[in-house]
C-alpha cells in the first residue's frame, strides 16, 4: 500500500512539473496566435480535470490504506511484544514467558493459554530479540498488558504489536513529546498534551497539530506560566489581608 501511495505522489508531482512547463510556453505563444489562446482554455480544463481525478484517487488509496490497517490491527489485538527476555539456544520461548509471568506476575497460565511465540527478526549477536506472544484468548492479554507496572525493575518490558503506519506514529510521539509523554492503548496511540488532556493521535498530522496548539495556547495574551502563576498568588494574597 505504500508503494501505491508513492507511485501516485512521484506521479502527480510530474504532472504537475510537465504541465506548469507546458503552460509556461502556451501563455508565451497565446498573445499573437488565437489557435493557442482557445487551446490554453482546454488545456487548463483537461488540467483541473486531471488534477481532480488524482486527488480523488490519493483519497481513495488514504482511505483504503486506513481499512486495512485496522483490518490488520484486528488480527493483532491478542499478541504482545515483549522485550529483555535473555535469548539462548535451542529455546522454548512460551515456556520461558509462561516462567517470567509466574514470577513477576503471579499468573497461573498454562502452555495451553498462548497460541504461539516466537522471537521477532534475525538473530543480532549477544542482542535479545524481542517475543511475539499470541494468546489464545483476548481476556489473558489484557490481564497481563494491564499488569505490566509489576515488571518494573526487571529489564523486561511489553509493548503492543502495532502495525507499521501506528508504530511510525508512536515513535514520532516519543521523539516529540518524550517516553511518558504517549503510550498505546487497544493498539490506538495516545498523546498527553501540555493541558493534561489525553489526544488519540493516528497520523503525523494529528501529532504535528498538538504541537502546533500548544505553541499556540502558549502565543495567547495572559496564558503563560508566569501570568498563571500571578494570578493563583493573588486570591492568597488578598486573604491574608483580610485576616491581619
Amino acid at each position: 500500500m505504500d508503494s501505491v501511495k508513492q507511485s501516485i505522489d512521484e506521479m502527480t508531482k510530474n504532472f504537475n512539473e510537465q504541465m506548469a512547463t507546458f503552460q509556461s510556453q502556451l501563455e508565451k505563444t497565446a498573445p499573437t496566435n488565437p489557435t493557442a489562446s482557445s487551446l490554453a482554455a482546454e488545456f487548463n480544463a483537461f488540467k483541473n480535470f486531471t488534477i481532480k481525478a488524482l486527488e480523488t484517487l490519493q483519497s481513495q488509496v488514504k482511505l483504503l490504506a486506513k481499512q486495512v490497517d485496522q483490518q490488520e490491527m484486528r488480527t493483532r489485538r491478542k499478541m504482545l511484544l515483549f522485550h529483555g527476555v535473555a535469548e539462548a539456544k535451542d529455546e522454548n520461548t512460551s515456556e520461558w514467558v509462561l516462567e517470567l509471568l509466574k514470577k513477576h506476575l503471579k499468573s497461573d497460565l498454562a502452555l495451553k493459554d498462548i497460541a504461539r511465540s516466537h522471537r521477532m527478526g534475525r538473530p543480532r549477536g549477544n542482542q535479545s530479540r524481542c517475543i511475539l506472544v499470541k494468546f489464545r484468548d483476548l481476556s489473558d492479554r489484557d490481564t497481563v498488558w494491564y499488569a505490566k507496572t509489576a515488571l518494573k525493575g526487571t529489564g523486561i518490558t511489553l509493548s503492543e504489536f502495532l502495525t507499521k503506519p501506528r508504530h511510525d506514529v508512536f515513535m514520532a510521539a516519543r521523539d516529540r513529546f518524550g517516553v511518558r509523554g504517549c503510550f498505546t492503548r487497544d493498539g490506538s496511540v495516545f498523546v498527553i498534551a501540555a493541558n493534561g488532556e489525553r489526544r488519540c493521535v493516528a497520523s503525523l498530522e494529528d501529532v504535528n497539530k498538538i504541537q502546533v496548539d500548544a505553541d499556540a495556547n502558549k502565543a495567547e495574551p495572559g496564558t503563560s506560566s508566569n501570568q498563571s502563576d500571578k494570578e493563583a498568588k493573588r486570591p492568597r494574597r488578598q486573604a491574608a489581608k483580610l485576616r491581619t
